[in-house]
């Protein structure tokens, strides 16, 4: 980030003496934001130039052909600079549409995700001690930073003077995006996860729209390369595909599949339906991660009272719900499987149902968006 993001995006509107509510309603440049400059070209061209380093030390290691290791750190230098750049660009943007106390909260949830994340694979992976140790070394890095960025949120005076602590939060936000983008496009770039032909597109598309999912998917890759056997036994055979895909790594619950922004875990005759979760993450960024959550979080305690008169036991009836129930899981489960988990279906929404509620339910998440975008932005 440059030292001036809060002059460029208010311009000439004197700032120095602004409360919060005078600053969100007068610096507003969304433009401005997403230009290089905000992200200065130093800053994008030193990931570039990390981005080729790392390629090139993956592929001689690998020892693959000359031709192969120039082209692929070519790449993987390409995407670097355009993940840091859309990353740090989305980070600043959406800094400016959401309030500092709820970005707060946000950042706050996703370090707590980080340590939850930790835990799970820690009693679910099978990998050696040390890479254990060595993820959560990373894992607490990850949800230090996280948890920092987020003191910088909560630190914004809601009243008084806040123009030097609401730019801190500008620039600590941004560059948590910028840091996030860079990271993920270097191991997109060296996993081969994206077609080459759309690369340019879809990498800064995941590192700024899809940013939230973005963050959960670096999780999904620490845990699985650090805490998994065979660092989450990555297939090979899904390089170029959209996505980067483990065969034995990360995992809420065993035997499931799951998917964190364009990363995932799945075995064969899964992986369809984990494709479905990548391609709704690139098109409806935050709202497929808010509005997942949010279904779950609805009815959770609906299906766990329903679950305990219905089918004896609170677990499957959240599971029933919360899970099979969710509008996404429903288009999921249409493209491969259809939810079975051997016993009673009574609460599972039957097809005309589960499919009214799918459209009305991310139908209504886009409007809601929308909305807040368009009240945000009105004077």
């Amino acid at each position: 980030m440059s030292t001036n993001e809060l002059t460029t995006i208010c311009g000439r509107t004197r700032y120095a003496n602004l409360d919060l509510d005078h600053l969100r309603a007068s610096c507003v440049d969304l433009g401005q934001s997403a230009i290089p400059g905000a992200v200065p070209i130093w800053v994008i061209v030193g990931a570039a130039a990390l981005g080729f380093i790392v390629a090139l030390i993956c592929r001689v290691l690998a020892k693959e052909d000359a031709w192969r290791v120039i082209m692929t750190s070519l790449e993987t230098g390409f995407y670097g600079g355009l993940g840091a750049w859309a990353g740090g660009a989305a980070g600043l943007i959406f800094a400016q549409l959401v309030p500092p106390c709820w970005m707060g909260l946000l950042l706050a949830v996703l370090a707590v995700a980080a340590m939850i994340f930790a835990i799970l694979a820690t009693m679910g992976g099978g990998g050696d001690i040390g890479w254990k140790l060595l993820g959560w070394l990373e894992f607490l890095a990850f949800a230090v930073g996280l948890a920092v960025v987020a003191v910088m949120s909560f630190s914004v005076p809601a009243h008084g003077r806040a123009a030097g602590e609401y730019e801190t939060y500008l620039a600590a936000v941004s560059s948590c995006g910028a840091v996030a983008g860079l990271v993920d496009a270097i191991l997109v770039g060296v996993y081969r996860s994206v077609p080459f032909w759309a690369g340019f597109a879809l990498v800064p598309l995941n590192a700024s729209w899809g940013v939230l999912g973005n963050l959960l998917g670096l999780m999904h890759r620490v845990a699985s390369w650090n805490f998994y056997a065979d660092h989450g036994a990555f297939v090979k055979a899904s390089d170029r595909r959209l996505y980067t895909r483990f065969g034995n790594g990360f995992r809420v619950k065993h035997n499931f599949a799951f998917t964190s922004g364009w990363v995932m875990t799945a075995q064969n005759g899964l992986e369809k339906h984990e494709a479905i979760h990548v391609v709704q993450h690139l098109l409806l960024g935050p709202v497929f991660v808010l509005s997942y959550a949010g279904w779950f979080v609805l009815w959770f305690l609906p299906g766990a009272i329903l679950g305990l008169i219905k089918r004896g036991s609170p677990v499957k009836g959240v599971n029933d719900m919360s899970y099979y129930d969710n509008p996404f899981e429903i288009m999921a489960y249409a493209v491969e499987g259809a939810p079975d988990d051997g016993q009673s279906r009574v609460l599972i929404f039957g097809n005309a149902l589960a499919w009214s509620l799918t459209a009305l339910w991310i139908l209504a998440s886009i409007a809601v968006a929308i909305l807040l975008f368009f009240v945000r932005l009105s004077p």
